[in-house]
C-alpha cells in the first residue's frame, strides 16, 4: 500500500514496508549495479547505526557534499531512519557559496570524497565552526555502511524535519528549505499517483542527487509504486536516449530546459523507438509540446511547484484532455492556489498576478528556512506561500505560469514575461537558447536584456537578432541590449543562474540596440 499522506508514515518506515512485502525486486539501479528493496533497507540500518556510533543524534544535521553514487541513496535512506537532518550540498559549490552552506548550516557531520578536499580545506579557516569531516575511504565512512544492520531505537515522526535543501540561487542568496519527512512523502505519492507508477516502471533521473529532483520526485515516487529507480552520473542530451533504453525506463522527471536540448539533437530513426512512456515536468516551451510528444512517442505532464511549495499545481495524468499547450494544470487537491496582487488580494480570472499557496494538509509545504527566521514571514505573510511566481487562472480552474516574478519586468507601462520574450528568441534557428532579465534602466522603469547562446557553427548579428524580435513581439518586448556567449552558466540541475548574468550586468561585448552600438567598441556598429 502506498504511503498516505494524512498517515504518520515515514520515509523509513515506507522503505521497511517495501522491503517486507518485496524483498528481493530491484529498487536502485546506478550504472550496471543493482540493489534490491532488502538491500537498501539493511544499508540504510547500517547507516543509521554508523553515524549514532560516531555520537549523532536524532536532529543532527548531517551534510552530503557527494557526486551522485549509491552511497548517497543509502546514506538519505539511513539519515532519515535514524531521524537525523540531511543537508545535501550542490557539488558546483566553492568559495563564498560552499562557506555560506556551512555557515548556515553548521553541520555535525560533514561526508564527502576525496576530490572536494580542497574546496573543504579553501575555505575551513573562514567558518566559524568546521564540523567533523568524513571522507569516503576512511575508516568512519566504511563504518556507515559496514556497521551492524541495527538502527538506533529512536522514535521518528512524520513531521519531524527530514532534510534541509539548498535553494539554487538563480534568483539570489540560497536559503535552506526545511522540509518534513511527510512532505517527501506527500509529493512522492502524488507524483506516484498522477504518472500512474505501477511496480514495472522504471523512474529515470540524471540530476544531481543532491537535489530534490533525483531524491524525492523520482526514487521516493518509485519506492511509493512498489517499482524501480534508475540514477544517472549527469544528464547528457546526446546520451539520454540511449541511457533511458539500456535501463529500460519508462518515467523520466524534466526540467524546462531538457525537452528543448532533446529536441535541438539530431533526429534519429529509432526516436520513437523508446520505452519511456511519461516525462513529468515543471515547464516545457507550448511551441514544442505536441511535437516532442510525437518525435519520442511518449506524454508529457505539465505542473507546477517549487522546493518551498511542494507540487501545487499539475495536469490531471496520462490521458486526461488539456485545454491548451501553455496550460501548466490544476490546483492539487491537497492544496489552496490562488492568484493576487502585490497586497495578496485576490485577482479574477485571466488576470496574471502573483501564484500564491497554502496546504490543506500539515507539514506538506516547507518549515521555513533555516536559521533565516526573516525570510521565512517574507514568503508566508497573511498565511500564504509566496515566492514570486506569477501565472493567472482561467474560468475554468486552470493555471497558466507566466514567469518568475523577478522575471516579470515593467517596460513603458507593460508587464513584460521573460519567459515569452525568450520562447521568441528561441525560436530563432540559429539560437540554442536565451535567458532574458531586467537591468535597472535610467528613468526608474526596466531595461531588457538577453544573453544568447547560439548553436555550433551559426552566425547571426546582434542587429540581424534584433530585427528578428521586431518582427515578432510587440516593441515594448524587443530588448535593448543583447550579449552572445559561447556558454550560460547553470546551476547542477541544468537552470540558468540568471543571478550571476544579472550582476554582470552590462559588459565590452553587450550590444545596445537602440544605439546600434557595443558598449566597449567606442564606435557605432553598421546593422
Amino acid at each position: 500500500m502506498s504511503p498516505s499522506p494524512e498517515s504518520d508514515q515515514t520515509i523509513g518506515g515506507a522503505l521497511a514496508d517495501r522491503a517486507g512485502s518485496h524483498p528481493g525486486r530491484t529498487f536502485i539501479r546506478f550504472g550496471n549495479e543493482r540493489f534490491s528493496y532488502a538491500e537498501i533497507d539493511v544499508l540504510a540500518s547500517r547507516v543509521a547505526r554508523g553515524l549514532h556510533d560516531l555520537g549523532c543524534r536524532k536532529g543532527s544535521l548531517i551534510a552530503l557534499l557527494l557526486p551522485n553514487c549509491p552511497e548517497y541513496v543509502f546514506l538519505q535512506f539511513g539519515i532519515a531512519r535514524a531521524g537525523m537532518v540531511q543537508v545535501p550540498l550542490s557539488t558546483e559549490a566553492q568559495g563564498p557559496l560552499l562557506a555560506h552552506f556551512l555557515d548556515n548550516a553548521m553541520p555535525e557531520l560533514l561526508i564527502s570524497t576525496p576530490q572536494f578536499l580542497p574546496r573543504i580545506e579553501a575555505v575551513a579557516g573562514d567558518l566559524k565552526r568546521l564540523p567533523r569531516l568524513v571522507l569516503e575511504n576512511t575508516v568512519d565512512f566504511e563504518h556507515l555502511v559496514d556497521a551492524p544492520p541495527r538502527a538506533p531505537e529512536v522514535s521518528v515522526a512524520g513531521h519531524d524535519l527530514a532534510a534541509i535543501f539548498y535553494t539554487s540561487g538563480t534568483t539570489g542568496v540560497s536559503k535552506g528549505v526545511m522540509l518534513a519527512q511527510r512532505h517527501n512523502l506527500h509529493l512522492a505519492s502524488l507524483i506516484a499517483r498522477l504518472a500512474a507508477l505501477t511496480p514495472d516502471d522504471v523512474f529515470y533521473s540524471a540530476f544531481p542527487y543532491y537535489h530534490g529532483v533525483s531524491q524525492y520526485m523520482a526514487v521516493l515516487p518509485a519506492m511509493v509504486a512498489g517499482a524501480s529507480a534508475a540514477i544517472a552520473e549527469k544528464f547528457s542530451a546526446s546520451g539520454f536516449w540511449d541511457d533511458v533504453r539500456r535501463h529500460g525506463a519508462t518515467a523520466c522527471w524534466s526540467v524546462m530546459t531538457i525537452p528543448a536540448a532533446l529536441m535541438k539533437q539530431p533526429e534519429r530513426p529509432d526516436d520513437a523507438d523508446n520505452p519511456l512512456r511519461v516525462m513529468f515536468g515543471m515547464g516545457i516551451d507550448p511551441n514544442i509540446w505536441e511535437a516532442f510528444e510525437q518525435r519520442f512517442n511518449l506524454k508529457f505532464l505539465n505542473s507546477f511547484g517549487s522546493t518551498e511549495t511542494n507540487l501545487i499545481i499539475a495536469c490531471p495524468g496520462i490521458g486526461a484532455p488539456v485545454p491548451n499547450r501553455r496550460v501548466s494544470g490544476r490546483a492539487s487537491e491537497d492544496f489552496e492556489v490562488a492568484i493576487v496582487d502585490e497586497n495578496d488580494h485576490p485577482l479574477p480570472a485571466g488576470q496574471t498576478g502573483y501564484i500564491v499557496s497554502r496546504p490543506r494538509l500539515p507539514c506538506t509545504q516547507m518549515l521555513g528556512y533555516y536559521r533565516m527566521p526573516e525570510e521565512t514571514v517574507k514568503v508566508t505573510a497573511n498565511l500564504w506561500m509566496h515566492n514570486g511566481d506569477m501565472g493567472y487562472v482561467d474560468e475554468d480552474g486552470w493555471f497558466y505560469f507566466t514567469g518568475r516574478g523577478k522575471d516579470a519586468m515593467r517596460i513603458g507601462g507593460e508587464n513584460v514575461s521573460a519567459q515569452e520574450v525568450e520562447a521568441v528568441m528561441d525560436s530563432h534557428p540559429a539560437v540554442l537558447e536565451s535567458a532574458v532579465f531586467a537591468l535597472a534602466g535610467d528613468l526608474g522603469e526596466d531595461e531588457i536584456k538577453a544573453d544568447v547562446r547560439l548553436k555550433a557553427d551559426a552566425s547571426v548579428s546582434p542587429a540581424e537578432m534584433i530585427a528578428f524580435c521586431r518582427e515578432r513581439m510587440a516593441k515594448h518586448m524587443v530588448p535593448r541590449y543583447l550579449q552572445f556567449r559561447p556558454e550560460l552558466p547553470r546551476t547542477g540541475t541544468e537552470k540558468i543562474q540568471k543571478a550571476k548574468l544579472k550582476e554582470e550586468g552590462l559588459t565590452a561585448e553587450t550590444w545596445d540596440s537602440r544605439r546600434k552600438e557595443f558598449l566597449g567598441a567606442g564606435r557605432r556598429v553598421r546593422p
